[in-house]
């Protein structure tokens, strides 16, 4: 059931005897878009009771200034157009907490307790592509990280990469190793790539238990080295004065491009 929790404001009222009434606009320009305003309805009575304190011109600027707002919205909110060919991470728990806030049901008890991806072996591919509508969905909402840097509002965005990126500290298992990861918050200990961008230092950090398979572990190697990632995650933390972002990332890998598709198919 749909309820009404909005009113249609005048700026200039309908008649002139109505706040804001003295003007020579007409009575259609009165009624039109330009001069209307969609309010709730306690600021609706708030305006209309005192217009003294809420002049023609202070209700044009509210206007103007959210349908700027709007757009700005709109336009950092392009389409991923970038494919994943070749997934290096999948976050488990974050991919299906996305799933469960979609309405999407997963059904993710076949695998049992997950302590590496890697582990997995070619029951990988079926928990792949269990997750194949949520990055779809979120692909279409993703924001560039370098438009999302430029954002000051910028913690909790879900943003797009496709950048080169420095590693660090991400180690390769050995026989033995458990894989439970405890992040510290110091960047000289804890796993993690960066990258910076117009003098913003991005960095994600790197839980081992979701690295893919064994061979992916050699893409974040070696510590200080360097690789191209492309990928999927969401803003947790931006300090302006710092300027230094932080990302959780849904799924690392390498975009696609034309000879893959024309070797494998476009369709993969």
């Amino acid at each position: 059931m749909s309820h009404l929790i909005g009113d249609v404001a005048h700026i200039v009222a309908e008649e002139e005897d109505g706040p804001r009434g003295v003007s020579t606009l007409t009575l259609d320009q009165r009624n039109s878009e330009p001069n209307l305003l969609l309010l709730c309805k306690p600021h609706h009575k708030e305006v209309d009771d005192d217009p003294a304190n809420h002049p023609v011109e202070a209700l044009t600027t509210m206007k103007l200034s959210h349908e700027n707002w709007v757009a700005s919205c709109f336009s950092l909110s392009p389409a991923w157009d970038t494919k994943l060919f070749q997934l290096y991470y999948i976050n488990v728990p974050r991919l299906s907490l996305l799933a469960s806030l979609q309405g999407i049901d997963l059904d993710l008890t076949q695998y049992g307790k997950i302590n590496a991806l890697h582990q997995l072996g070619l029951e990988l591919l079926g928990l792949m592509s269990s997750f194949q509508k949520v990055l779809q969905n979120v692909q279409l909402k993703a924001v560039p990280l370098d438009v999302a840097v430029h954002q000051q509002d910028a913690r909790g965005m879900v943003i797009s990469f496709d950048h080169t990126f420095r590693t660090k500290n991400v180690e390769i298992p050995k026989p033995g190793d458990s894989f439970e990861t405890f992040f510290t918050g110091d960047l000289k200990k804890d796993a993690h790539i960066y990258c910076k961008l117009d003098g913003c230092k991005v960095i994600a950090n790197i839980d081992r238990r979701w690295i893919t398979t064994t061979t992916a572990f050699s893409e974040f190697r070696p510590s200080s080295g360097r690789n191209c990632f492309a990928g999927l995650g969401f803003v947790n933390g931006y300090d302006l004065q710092e300027k230094i972002m932080r990302i959780t990332p849904y799924v690392i890998g390498i975009p696609s491009n034309p000879f893959m598709e024309a070797f494998y198919g476009s369709d993969v």
